[in-house]
């Protein structure tokens, strides 16, 4: 699976998915569980921090774009936190990031 999630500016119809590593064993894990987005630019700053969805029992989660998320052009870092019933915490991916691109467009006339 490629941790590359590419789009122009201003895209927001499909979610961000993700596919929890295999450490999630069951969905009844999930069950339960919040599930948090977060991105940052490449400077460091965080841009997102909201929440996300869990989509199904195979451990697929998903963000779905808010208004201004995907207006600046750029290289982003993300990751998806779950908190499980239990209130332990895990990331996702467990080492480096989901890489984010939005490229650049051509301009409206």
């Amino acid at each position: 699976m490629s941790d590359t999630f590419q789009m122009k500016p201003g895209d927001r119809k499909f979610a961000l998915q993700y596919k929890l590593s295999d450490y999630v064993l069951s969905g009844a894990m999930l069950v339960g569980a919040s599930v948090a987005f977060q991105m940052k630019n490449r400077a460091g700053a965080v841009v997102i921090n909201s929440a996300g969805v869990i989509l199904d029992d195979d451990g697929i989660v998903a963000y779905d774009w808010g208004a201004t998320d995907t207006l600046v052009e750029g290289f982003y870092d993300a990751e998806f936190k779950i908190t499980f019933a239990d209130t332990l915490v895990q990331h996702y991916p467990s080492c480096g990031f989901i890489s984010v691109r939005i490229c650049s467009d051509v301009p409206e006339a």
